[in-house]
């Protein structure tokens, strides 16, 4: 079946409620069976967005938390885990964010940039830098603290752009290689999230779809599907101020709590990890500007 004919596209929505109705389901038994309603979720089927949403938002849960890495890639934390526990050092975690890849100092950063074709400045204050520049409808390739685990670029490893210009979504879209119709995610400040989004949960790690407010489908429609929908990110000061603070300050300048975030690298590549990935991405890439640490680089 050709994915996008009709007979495609219907055979994917069935298969999406059926799934959307099994897990439902289930969920009521385990309720029923024994009166808790806090979910963890796990495994490939974790990263499915629209069943995660559709559970969320079904009354069935009080709490839920789906694992950043629910793919084969999460093994690596199952692994450590186990480890941890057969040298006897296991240690419990609240797991309040996924920022637990590598990270680099500006000393790294700079010697990376010194060595590109790019022109840079150092800057004391990047988030406001970032955030005028989403202002003025740039797009602003974010390369900041430690890397995300996971398939969701959730801000160190973004690319941003301003989510109030429907044709914003069309022009990241292109510049990644994308096909036009796939969706762009919005980032949202977590005292705004309930504001902006229909749905009685936070989503920190970008996988649970909900439809999007009234008061904001005709705000943001660079980052709203054709169905009213997105999957949004919920971004907490406390585990990213650097990215909390951006947003912020776009707020300050626009009224929107919210900015366009998709992953930062080309359609063919993974998520960039390194400074001198994020260069060589940021030159193929053809966005306006770079954001690196405490430094703002573009093309000469």
């Amino acid at each position: 079946v050709e994915p996008l004919s009709q007979e495609g596209k219907n055979l994917a929505h069935t298969l999406q409620k059926y799934y959307n109705d099994f897990l439902t389901s289930k969920a009521a038994e385990m309720t029923k069976d024994n009166g808790c309603k806090n979910f963890c979720i796990t495994g490939g089927v974790g990263l499915n967005c629209t069943g995660n949403g559709y559970l969320a938002n079904s009354g069935l849960v009080e709490n839920i938390f789906i694992q950043p890495a629910s793919s084969d890639s999460g093994t690596s934390l199952g692994a450590a885990i186990l480890g941890g526990m057969q040298e006897g050092s296991f240690f419990q975690s609240n797991f309040e964010h996924a920022y637990w890849g590598s990270y680099y100092s500006d000393e790294q950063i700079e010697k990376a940039l010194s060595e590109s074709e790019l022109q840079f400045e150092h800057t004391n204050d990047i988030a406001k830098i970032v955030a005028q520049l989403l202002n003025e409808n740039k797009i602003v390739c974010n390369f900041q603290g430690r890397s995300e685990i996971g398939p969701r670029a959730l801000g160190n490893r973004s690319i941003l752009a301003n989510p109030c210009l429907e044709s914003n979504l069309d022009r990241v879209n292109k510049i990644k290689g994308r096909e036009h119709w796939r969706p762009l995610a919005p980032s949202i400040l977590e005292e705004d999230y309930f504001d902006v989004v229909d749905t009685k949960h936070h989503s920190p790690y970008m996988l649970m779809a909900c439809q999007v407010t009234e008061q904001y489908k005709e705000k943001i429609p660079a980052v709203v599907h054709v169905d009213g929908s997105c999957r949004p990110q919920t971004v907490y000061k406390s585990t990213n101020e650097i990215y909390h603070k951006i947003i912020l300050e776009f707020k300050k300048i626009t009224g929107i709590p919210v900015v366009l975030n998709t992953s930062f690298n080309m359609y063919y590549e993974p998520i960039v990890n390194t400074p001198e990935n994020a260069i060589s991405s940021f030159v193929e890439l053809g966005a306006d500007y770079l954001s690196i640490g405490n430094f703002i680089a573009s093309r000469k």
